[in-house]
């Protein structure tokens, strides 16, 4: 089998072809979805409810949940949480 030589580089590799920009009109779509937050991770009860409990607290019901879907910005959410600590 025989060795490469030392220093010898393959150098970059190109790729063949035209790139492919798959999904670019949903883009603006994605960004929409985020905005409405049903990309958070307390978009569901059980993600809220695991949330809750992994902060201390014991016993959640879905008014809870209803009200803390009403807030609107991220901020609103960690001061909602930390409130929840104390």
């Amino acid at each position: 089998m025989a060795k490469p030589k030392r220093g010898a580089s393959s150098g970059p590799h190109k790729n063949h072809g035209p790139k492919r920009h798959f999904f670019h009109e949903l883009k603006p779509l994605d960004r929409e979805i985020a905005k409405a937050g049903l990309l958070s991770k307390y978009s569901c009860y059980e993600s809220w409810c695991l949330a809750c409990s992994a902060r201390g607290k014991k016993n959640t019901s879905k008014a809870e949940f209803s009200k803390f879907v009403v807030l609107k910005t991220k901020a609103e959410k960690d001061k909602y949480f930390a409130e929840l600590k104390q």
